[in-house]
């Protein structure tokens, strides 16, 4: 079971900005690892439950994906009832701390798509009292852009997303998975650019 960890300011701590109180390490996990068992969200849940974890990630879908409706995919779908999500994580004594909205946010696909799956996922994370929804770049370069290019286009996919973040209170994290989030200069560049808390 992949576990992750995040520093968190108390026991009622929702890792926000504004909240800093002592600090303190808490475990989760992301349902993710379920879809390889071709598990669900409930599966994944249960089995937080039964290790005493306290926070959950999960995947979000834009859209319908039919393997999620039948039960084999841990990830849930934005078109689905938050609250209802939430009484149900609640029963379980299961917090959301972040949701995975990581259509790759760099480049024009992420202009085209990402755009509007991170701020629906923001949205849905604030329904949620989520704190964070996080981005990413993507596994390879984007073939026939400079880095530059692909800067600028970064700059005003987060331009269009932050609004939505600062409104809602849900912070924007930068997963570092690909050729972008893992160059130092790059991140940097891109951090110096927002001025912005979230």
């Amino acid at each position: 079971m992949g576990l992750g960890f995040r520093l968190c300011y108390n026991e009622n701590a929702t890792c926000h900005p504004q909240k800093k109180e002592r600090l303190m390490i808490e475990l989760g996990m992301h349902t993710d690892n379920w879809r390889v068992l071709s598990g669900s969200f409930k599966q994944a849940a249960e089995c937080a439950v039964k290790y005493g974890l306290q926070h959950l990630e999960f995947a979000a879908i834009h859209g319908q994906y039919f393997i999620q409706a039948m039960g084999y995919e841990p990830g849930i779908s934005l078109q689905s009832n938050p609250r209802a999500l939430k009484r149900y994580c609640d029963g379980k004594g299961l917090k959301i701390s972040q949701i995975d909205g990581s259509y790759p946010f760099m480049g024009p696909d992420g202009s085209a798509y990402g755009v509007q799956y991170v701020q629906q996922s923001i949205r849905f994370a604030a329904e949620l009292d989520c704190p964070m929804v996080d981005t990413v770049d993507g596994g390879a370069e984007i073939p026939g852009y400079t880095r530059d290019e692909v800067f600028r286009i970064t700059c005003d996919n987060y331009r269009q997303a932050l609004p939505w973040a600062e409104d809602y209170g849900v912070i924007l994290n930068v997963e570092p998975h690909g050729p972008y989030t893992n160059d130092i200069e790059f991140m940097l560049k891109l951090f110096k650019h927002f001025d912005s808390e979230y």
